[in-house]
């Protein structure tokens, strides 16, 4: 009994930790759910990321054009943060290495800080809004995301082979970690790929965003290189990059 009253204990903490780790989601979803809601075309012009609006640098991730955009963002949000979210915790529990994000508060922080930046590298870079288009949505920040969950993930289970002893253990772990990179990375690069080929879709933003957060996981990557006196986690993840670039080119 006092076991179960532990683990419900430590269960509703986890789910508590990870809404605090969701709140940029949480209020971008409950904002376009208005907007949405009363057909507020205003504030969704207001809002929008284009020369006109350069507040929409920022503003822009908390606008959605429709309801599947806001429905498939967000649940694409809330699955890249759970990975997130888990893999530093269990990194940081089994290892005691600094994870990455080590609290809501820095993972909220890096957030808005990514959005800032991918919002004013698309803004100037991207041909579109030359010729006055616009773009709103969180799709470019969770392609940075997407990059960081990977990055997680290969470090993850980098930690988790160095500690098993059992070959066949170290087998089966690194099989189980290429399979979930291999998925995220192609889902990645198809949905990609796919955006390409659809109207309205600000591709160059998915872009702009899966490369910023490429370089910010591999600043980390290059941190954890020297902390575990290894090149294996920063190697597999610039293949993981590679791969992604080529599937996209390839298609």
């Amino acid at each position: 009994m006092p076991s179960t009253i532990y683990f419900l204990k430590a269960l509703f903490r986890g789910i508590g930790y990870y809404v605090l780790y969701c709140i940029v989601g949480l209020v971008a979803f409950a904002v376009s759910y208005i907007v949405l809601a009363f057909n507020l075309d205003d504030v969704i012009n207001y809002l929008s990321r284009s020369w006109s609006n350069i507040h929409g640098v920022f503003t822009s991730y908390f606008v959605h054009g429709n309801w599947p955009h806001l429905i498939a963002n967000f649940v694409m949000y809330l699955i890249v943060v759970l990975i997130a979210f888990l893999t530093a915790r269990f990194m940081h529990t089994k290892s005691r290495l600094p994870a990455f994000p080590p609290s809501w508060r820095l993972w909220l922080y890096a957030q808005l800080i990514l959005m800032l930046i991918i919002g004013a590298v698309d803004l100037a870079f991207n041909p579109i809004y030359r010729f006055n288009g616009r773009s709103m949505g969180m799709s470019d920040l969770i392609s940075a995301l997407v990059m960081i969950a990977v990055g997680n993930i290969i470090l993850y289970y980098y930690l988790e082979v160095k500690r098993r002893r059992s070959l066949l253990s170290r087998l089966l772990l690194c099989i189980t970690a290429s399979l979930i990179t291999l998925s995220f990375v192609s889902i990645f690069s198809f949905s990609s790929a796919i955006s390409l080929v659809v109207e309205k879709v600000n591709v160059m933003g998915h872009v702009y965003g899966a490369m910023i957060g490429s370089i910010l996981t591999l600043i980390i990557m290059a941190y954890y290189t020297h902390k575990l006196k290894s090149y294996t986690p920063l190697l597999t993840y610039s293949v993981a990059c590679i791969a992604s670039l080529l599937i996209i080119c390839f298609i």
